[in-house]
């Protein structure tokens, strides 16, 4: 999960690492995607790739020409009225995408400029939440390499884990997903 800059070393991470290292989805918030100077963002741009990157640089490190069928699913959002990243990023990595055959879902609201995520005064903050968490509720099938998904309201056994690897406690646990003794489980 990235937002702006974030957005493209989360990108980055989806379209350049492979087999295990690979991501079972990405949140991109907002993203920078290309480092084409015409919709970039001159200062990450700058401070990423320098004063005069080569072509074959600004094109490696623009994630929408990097995309491969391989490419995890994702799950993008931006305003409309973003000054700061232009919009163009956001929809050249969706267009990327779907070209290549992967999910995507795209949420865009027509107001809220840049930086809104965390906003919580932002008047669609409520839907944002609601939208992002009906997508990862639906992701089931999207995240591999675990053997199956068992819903539950409740877990008894100490043997839970976040998607981070971290150990969670019974009373620690909010709706989610999580490892339980090798499994994934859904608590919603």
């Amino acid at each position: 999960m990235g937002f702006s800059a974030g957005g493209h070393l989360a990108s980055t991470i989806a379209t350049h690492l492979t087999g295990k290292e690979l991501p079972a989805f990405q949140i991109l918030y907002y993203p920078v995607i290309t480092m084409d100077s015409r919709y970039t963002h001159a200062g990450s741009r700058q401070n990423l790739l320098g004063d005069n990157p080569s072509n074959a640089l600004v094109n490696l490190y623009s994630s929408e020409l990097q995309v491969t069928a391989e490419t995890p699913a994702a799950y993008l959002s931006w305003a409309s009225d973003d000054t700061t990243v232009k919009p163009t990023n956001s929809t050249k990595y969706r267009q990327a995408l779907r070209n290549a055959g992967v999910s995507v879902t795209s949420k865009v609201f027509s107001s809220g400029g840049h930086g809104f995520g965390f906003d919580t005064s932002f008047k669609s903050h409520k839907a944002m939440v609601a939208d992002l968490t009906r997508w990862l509720e639906g992701l089931d099938d999207k995240i591999t390499g675990i053997d199956a998904t068992h819903l539950s309201t409740q877990i008894t056994r100490h043997s839970i884990f976040d998607l981070s690897g971290r150990r969670m406690a019974d009373t620690a646990l909010s709706p989610g997903i999580y490892i339980r003794d090798g499994k994934k489980v859904v608590i919603r």
